[in-house]
């Protein structure tokens, strides 16, 4: 997996701690992860496109999520960004070997297939229960009362509030 994939479940996980009338800008965000701008920003743009976020224009404008955080699954942010391939592809290498192997040769399926294709399910199975508003339960757990009151402070000076 991609470094993206971080950095877009903690920038989905950022914007689900704002009010529903704010934004934060792409600018900001990138700032707050101490991650590249331009790189974030390519990611804002395909969880944008797949309705995770929602991006505002204009000068309140910014991204915010698109979806309430329990409906946002980690499986769903991790194929915006990756795809929705199969970690693995099997090749048949097996059919490969260096004499005759005719189509039907082999009885059974490949075990290496089986296996990779029942890790791929387990780990689907995995993000696809867990969602933001997990990843948000954690977060808020995990803070010291000092980081949370300069969090806080931080998303005040940073945030912008849509007009009413």
């Amino acid at each position: 997996m991609s470094d993206a994939v971080e950095w877009a479940l903690h920038a989905t996980t950022t914007l689900a701690l704002l009010p529903a009338d704010a934004a934060l800008p792409a600018r900001a965000l990138a700032q707050y992860l101490g991650v590249s701008e331009s790189y974030l920003l390519k990611n804002l743009k395909l969880l944008a496109q797949t309705g995770i976020l929602r991006s505002l224009s204009g000068p309140k404008g910014g991204y915010q999520l698109g979806r309430a955080p329990g409906d946002i699954t980690l499986l769903e942010v991790v194929q915006a960004i990756e795809g929705t391939a199969p970690v693995f592809t099997c090749a048949n290498v097996r059919e490969n070997v260096p004499f005759p192997c005719p189509p039907g040769s082999f009885r059974d399926a490949c075990a290496i297939r089986a296996a990779m294709a029942t890790a791929q399910r387990a780990y689907e199975d995995a993000l696809r229960i867990q969602t933001i508003a997990h990843m948000t339960a954690a977060l808020s757990r995990g803070l010291s009362d000092d980081l949370r009151r300069e969090g806080e402070a931080w998303f005040r000076a940073n945030v912008r509030f849509s007009p009413s």
